[in-house]
């Protein structure tokens, strides 16, 4: 049923054409802007006049690749924001195995600990706890100390794993 609405409606726009500027100038018209070539916006390769009329790539792969470079800024930005955060862990970690739990700021940063990468923050008391995934650490000017792993995880519906739930 719509397949025929839009024949109908394309030759009555024809007809209004046709009676508003002519048979002649109608065909200039219909040439001139109906068959404009369109080019592929990644490799600039001509469309074609096959296929739908709003086609933007002549294939899947410049589509592909096009979205690709598009999303790319962002996919490296989140990479590296969490090849930081797990190099913290790694270090806080084999801190806490070596029984370090106290640490100069400046040392713990030439082995390669980014201070400004966490997973969460919290105000304790006078201090401001600082979260690595599973393991919390507190800052001060010049040290990092209370480093602590917890053993237990997070749900995803919020209560402990492990913990009975309170009522």
């Amino acid at each position: 049923m719509f397949f025929i609405e839009k024949k109908i409606r394309k030759k009555v726009r024809l007809l209004v054409l046709n009676a508003l500027i002519g048979r002649r100038d109608l065909a200039n018209f219909a040439r001139n802007n109906l068959t404009m070539e369109k080019y592929c916006i990644e490799c600039g390769a001509p469309l074609g006049l096959f296929g739908r009329s709003d086609r933007k790539f002549c294939s899947q792969n410049c589509k592909n690749l096009w979205h690709n470079n598009k999303n790319s800024n962002y996919r490296t930005f989140r990479q590296r924001i969490i090849s930081c955060m797990d190099r913290n862990h790694k270090i806080l970690d084999k801190l806490i195995q070596a029984g370090i739990r106290s640490i100069d700021k400046n040392e713990i940063v030439s082995l390669g600990f980014s201070p400004g990468h966490s997973t969460s923050v919290t105000r304790y008391r006078t201090h401001i706890m600082y979260y690595c995934f599973d393991i919390s650490y507190h800052v001060s000017e010049s040290r990092i100390w209370g480093i602590e792993k917890h053993s237990k995880i997070y749900d995803k519906s919020g209560p402990l794993i492990g913990e009975p739930l309170v009522k």
